[in-house]
């Protein structure tokens, strides 16, 4: 029976941020999408992610690859900007918490975006704990991260379900014994999730 539902948060709570992000920064500065998106989600990316560099560091970087002398806040917003909650996954979570099943998080994030998220949205109260890449210096899909993820819950593996939109981010946890749920839409992610015998 499952109690624990641990859900990403990029993609499946709030919109895909990254990929809005590539083609807003891509069209505000005539950069390619592939040129972006190597800084954002490769090893710049990865390391800003892991909380290795600042975010001034990861922002001076992605400027000097891009050739770019503009104020780093402006581009910096158009990052943070693209995450919005998906209203549907926002009253899904709520329901779920309603029901009494215990929510978590597991996200590869940033201080400065959840900070951000959080100051704008007020987010985290939904959530009874979860992971950020940035605190524990891991990213999915790293199994340890997984594993550091269900140290946070109350229940054992096979009573928690993953929801992530990437599926190759569900394999992990599918082999520590949780279930998995790939997200499409909130309105999949209910029926799919009452397949798996929850009540809410």
């Amino acid at each position: 029976m499952i109690k624990t539902v641990i859900c990403d948060l990029g993609g499946v709570y709030f919109t895909d941020g990254s990929a809005r992000a590539i083609e807003r920064i891509s069209t505000a500065y005539d950069i390619t999408a592939h040129e972006v998106s190597d800084v954002l989600m490769g090893d710049l990316g990865s390391r800003y992610r892991f909380g290795e560099i600042s975010v001034a560091e990861f922002w001076d970087g992605a400027k000097q690859s891009w050739n770019l002398q503009v104020p780093t806040d402006q581009i910096a917003n158009l990052w943070l900007h693209a995450y919005v909650p998906i209203e549907g996954t926002v009253a899904l979570v709520d329901r779920l918490r309603t029901a009494g099943y215990e929510m978590l998080f597991l996200s590869d994030n940033v201080q400065d975006r959840v900070d951000y998220l959080e100051d704008t949205y007020g987010f985290l109260h939904r959530f009874k704990d979860g992971v950020f890449s940035h605190v524990v210096g891991l990213r999915k899909p790293d199994p340890a991260i997984y594993e550091l993820a269900l140290q946070k819950t109350s229940h054992p593996a096979q009573c928690c379900v993953y929801v992530d939109d990437k599926p190759r981010m569900l394999e992990p946890a599918r082999k520590l014994g949780l279930s998995v749920v790939a997200f499409e839409n909130p309105d999949q992610l209910e029926r799919d999730l009452q397949g798996l015998g929850l009540t809410f």
